[in-house]
């Protein structure tokens, strides 16, 4: 067998619904809500007035709502910053505990959340909106999940971060941060996360002049490390210049938020003594040339 899933308990359900759910979030979300149906997810970040990330989520369509996919620890705070902007929107919003979100990846993972969505009309299994190789996401009642997820090897969330690094793809809390960084350095074009031809949402002003006007200085970027792993928050110097920060890292790989002026001008880059090195997988390779956004 060669899937791997598991439970993810960092990861909890919001709901959103009403007749203006739908209307309520695609003025503040950075990607396209019109998009969202029962078998597309959607991948979207609330963005402060200054750009920088508060909180990311996938969407999902459940029945007569819009879920919300997002940090465990912090969805009564997304709750309550939803709340702000709600106004006057016919628009309800509640967490939804008895919703477990169940991860699933690797080469059998299609097969299985074919056959899991096809025998359990009451699981939504959903192919991960960022990028297809991270595999799906299963969203039901925990004993559903559990259930489909069965026919796959039981994973740890160790397993699934040494699966994501391996894609290079950054993720909260440990590399996207709140309130600091900004949604494009997040790769979010790269990973669809952000619809530039939508109307305005919050942090949109920001977001479009990076994107338009501006080569990116900065880029949550993969990393590999000689001889080591180094403890994320580990400064990455180019010489006696700081190239960067590392976000994570586990069994010799990484990612990190990375100046790429200081690391092309570098001959080598360290982190705490070891040697480190970019790496490119073909869904970032295009955009570290020039930086676009």
């Amino acid at each position: 067998m060669t899937a791997s899933g598991l439970i993810d308990t960092r990861r909890a359900m919001l709901a959103v619904r009403g007749p203006d759910a739908r209307t309520f979030l695609q003025g503040i979300l950075t990607n396209d809500v019109g998009r969202l149906g029962p078998e597309t997810p959607v991948y979207a970040a609330l963005l402060s007035p200054q750009g920088k990330v508060l909180f990311d989520m996938i969407l999902a369509w459940w029945n007569d709502a819009v879920l919300l996919d997002a940090e465990a620890d912090r969805l009564p705070d997304l709750a309550r910053r939803l709340a702000l902007y709600r106004l006057r929107a016919k628009a309800e919003i509640g967490e939804m505990p008895e919703i477990a979100v169940g991860l699933l990846w690797g080469a059998d993972a299609g097969a299985i959340a074919e056959a899991a969505g096809r025998e359990n009309p009451d699981l939504r299994v959903l192919p991960d909106p960022r990028l297809p190789d991270l595999g799906y996401r299963l969203y039901g009642a925990r004993a559903d999940v559990e259930a489909a997820l069965a026919a796959a090897e039981p994973a740890t969330a160790e397993d699934w971060t040494r699966h994501r690094l391996a894609l290079g793809v950054p993720e909260a809390p440990d590399d996207i941060r709140a309130d600091e960084t900004f949604w494009l350095e997040a790769n979010a074009a790269l990973l669809n996360g952000v619809d530039f031809r939508k109307g305005c949402y919050v942090g949109q002003e920001v977001t479009a002049r990076m994107h338009h006007k501006t080569v990116l200085r900065k880029r949550l970027v993969p990393l590999s490390f000689d001889g080591g792993t180094p403890e994320p928050g580990t400064a990455l110097m180019a010489g006696e210049k700081e190239a960067g920060t590392v976000t994570s890292a586990l069994d010799g790989r990484g990612i990190g938020l990375v100046r790429l002026d200081r690391w092309e001008d570098a001959e080598t880059v360290t982190a705490d003594g070891l040697t480190a090195h970019m790496v490119a997988p073909g869904w970032l390779a295009p955009a570290l040339t020039g930086s676009a956004a």
